[in-house]
């Protein structure tokens, strides 16, 4: 007989029998039951509501939603439902006109209201359904010191919910260094925090750099368990200040470090040493005291969290300078590696380095993508880390146990004096690279017999070989070159499939170490090799490639962009698709996969009577992208890699931001950023014909 009295105590709900006194503590928390239920019922941070609160769609990063109101079918009838104008725009023009730089923005959709960060860092509210501005946050802190690295550009913002009360934050860094917050609702300053709504993130930096505008912030924060968590941009000193000083000449840079602040005072609460100190676990990778004064490290791209673990996935980059380690002999942690941090405390979990004593500038340039997979009949919480060279490192999660094996594998020695390049590198068993890695005889661009002679030609007394050849004083090419393969676009994974989604380039570069005084020892020259205005490789330049993460398999792998196939050299050749070299965003639904190619396209004006709109879209602004140049939005058949629609989007180039998708007014919404590079920039959002949206 459930809720009678049982001697001294009462029965609970699961029939254990409690202490009186347990009784009265349970009666203390029912009186508190609003701010519990406020908790229990938080707004999740993913998008299995039809929002977008996370750059990446949640934590895991895995640009993924499952959303199929448009499917395979429907997406044919697509139309554009509403353009929402940079209001960076009017400052590109003037008395005192500003360059903005590559649109690569991501909104944010949270209970119908859009968020926005534009190239200049201004912060905006869009009503999700319209396209109507709500509001606009102007800091105007463009008007200081543009950063070195980057310019203003920025990738995004945060967003919290306060489990208590459900008021919503916009979280954000400035490109003069200050963290900020914002209410979701009005675009007022939260003054609580920090000082006055801001935390000058220069106080907590060790080593600050002698300009302070070598330091910048272009990735969103992380925020988890009421942390906020972020890397940085740390210009790399090639022909940067010099410590004269100094008899060894050291270009002096700050270390990357990772720090976290309190969600709701903007506290400093802890500091990961990207570079350790003396003393610190890895410090005895970095010889001749170099620690002591190496900086960058840093991570530039975006980071991942496990709210449920309580750990953030760092990808960390390359030491200074990127191409030379002479004066930092040894491997260098934590350059180039996979950090796993406990959010709480900012210690080291696990790491894993994917290349040792990094000299190629192949740094980990996307956010780790969280993935539960099936490996031979194994759960396992996982982790993929896609790269620059091809490779995508997969490791469980929780422990950092690669989930295939992971070789180390000779390269060659490096031909510089004083270089000691590592004589093994990390390679993994499985996937595949889903990149073309090294050049090779057989890979050579031979579209005809007079490209393939000129390739040749061109190739004479230049250095190339297998990846990880390191650079000479000759000009040597680097394959993939430093954009990637993978870049920080990452890759889209569905979680019902377990299949991963990643675009990548084939395009080599060309680097030459120089002697240098004014650097040190030794500088760089940088050459953006071509072949009558192509790449030396064979193409495809760009790809998408899906890949099996159970099996560590690849399915399948398509061109991405058409390429310049139809030259008047190679039109007769009747050649398909040739991949379009440029940074390119995928984003996953429960239908369809969507990515941009970026970069030039087709040239000339789009024929508008051609193009489905909305009939609430101003026709001016359309006619003002000029969508008939540069780049095209896709949607892809998932199993194939078969393009199912396609639709130009106006001049976004090589950096362009990510797609997402969201649900509003009973309608799915796909929105892509374009523009931008001393363009406008606007931001399209795609839906079904509002009579169609029940297909």
């Amino acid at each position: 007989m459930g809720g009678g009295r049982t001697g001294t105590g009462r029965k609970g709900a699961g029939g254990r029998v409690w202490p009186r006194r347990a009784g009265l503590a349970v009666l203390a928390l029912l009186l508190a039951l609003p701010a519990l239920s406020a908790r229990a019922d938080a707004r999740p941070m993913d998008t299995s509501q039809g929002e977008w609160p996370v750059y990446g769609g949640d934590l895991g990063s895995r640009k993924y939603a499952p959303l199929d109101q448009i499917d395979a079918q429907s997406v044919r009838d697509l139309e554009i439902a509403w353009i929402w104008a940079s209001s960076d725009n009017p400052r590109l023009t003037g008395p005192d006109p500003l360059f903005i730089d590559n649109n690569k923005g991501t909104p944010l959709m949270v209970g119908g209201v859009l968020y926005f960060r534009t190239g200049l860092g201004m912060v905006a509210a869009v009503d999700a359904l319209t396209g109507r501005s709500l509001w606009v946050f102007d800091h105007k802190r463009y008007l200081r010191e543009r950063p070195i690295s980057y310019g203003f550009t920025t990738r995004g913002l945060a967003y919290w919910e306060d489990p208590e009360t459900g008021a919503g934050r916009l979280v954000f860094v400035t490109s003069d260094r200050k963290l900020m917050m914002l209410d979701a609702l009005t675009g007022s300053v939260i003054r609580s925090f920090g000082e006055e709504g801001m935390v000058d993130l220069d106080r907590t930096l060790r080593n600050p750099p002698p300009a302070a505008n070598w330091i910048s912030y272009t990735a969103p924060p992380v925020i988890v368990r009421d942390r906020i968590i972020i890397g940085n941009v740390v210009a790399d000193p090639v022909t940067g200040y010099l410590d004269r000083s100094d008899p060894m000449a050291r270009p002096r840079t700050p270390p990357g470090d990772i720090r976290a602040f309190d969600v709701r005072t903007g506290d400093h609460l802890w500091t990961f040493h990207t570079v350790p100190e003396d003393g610190e676990f890895g410090a005895d990778s970095w010889g001749e005291g170099s620690n002591s004064w190496v900086g960058m490290t840093n991570v530039w791209s975006m980071m991942s969290a496990d709210a449920e673990l309580g750990y953030v996935y760092a990808p960390v980059t390359a030491p200074a300078h990127n191409h030379y380690g002479g004066f930092r002999p040894g491997d260098n942690l934590f350059g180039q590696s996979l950090v796993c941090i406990d959010v709480e405390t900012g210690e080291r979990v696990w790491h894993f380095q994917t290349i040792h004593h990094p000299i190629f500038d192949y740094d980990l340039p996307a956010a780790p993508v969280l993935a539960d997979l099936t490996v031979d009949g194994r759960q396992v919480k996982a982790v993929i880390q896609v790269t620059k060279t091809g490779f995508a490192f997969v490791f469980d999660r929780v422990t950092g146990e690669p989930l295939w094996p992971i070789e180390e594998r000779p390269v060659p020695p490096s031909t510089i004096e004083g270089e000691l390049a590592s004589p093994t590198q990390p390679f993994p068993t499985r996937p595949p690279p889903f990149a073309e890695q090294g050049l090779r005889e057989d890979n050579l661009l031979s579209l005809t017999p007079a490209l393939a002679a000129k390739t040749r030609a061109f190739l004479k007394g230049k250095v190339y070989g297998p990846i990880f050849t390191p650079l000479a004083m000759k000009p040597t090419f680097l394959s993939p070159g430093v954009s990637g393969g993978a870049n920080w676009p990452g890759g889209a994974f569905d979680p019902h499939t377990q299949r991963f989604y990643v675009t990548a380039m084939n395009e080599p570069h060309l680097y030459q170490i120089v002697e240098a005084p004014m650097f040190w020892r030794y500088g760089l020259k940088i050459h953006n090799p071509k072949v009558d205005g192509l790449p030396v490789v064979d193409p495809p330049w760009a790809t998408i490639t899906a890949i099996d993460m159970n099996a560590g398999e690849l399915l399948w792998q398509v061109p991405n962009g058409e390429g310049p196939r139809r030259r008047a050299d190679l039109a007769p050749l009747g050649l398909g698709y040739l991949g379009t070299p440029a940074k390119s965003n995928a984003m996953v639904t429960k239908s369809l996969l969507f990515a941009a190619s970026t970069g030039l396209q087709v040239e000339g004006e789009a024929d508008l009577s051609r193009v489905r709109v909305s009939p609430s879209v101003d026709r001016g602004l359309l006619a003002e992208i000029n969508l008939g140049s540069k780049a095209v939005f896709r949607a892809y058949d998932k199993e194939t890699g078969a393009i199912v629609w396609e639709h130009p989007i106006g001049p976004s180039f090589n950096d362009g931001g990510a797609p997402m998708t969201y649900m509003a007014g009973g309608r799915q919404f796909v929105v892509t950023p374009t523009g931008g590079r001393g363009l406008p920039a606007y931001w399209i959002a795609f839906a079904l014909p509002a009579a169609e949206k029940g297909r």
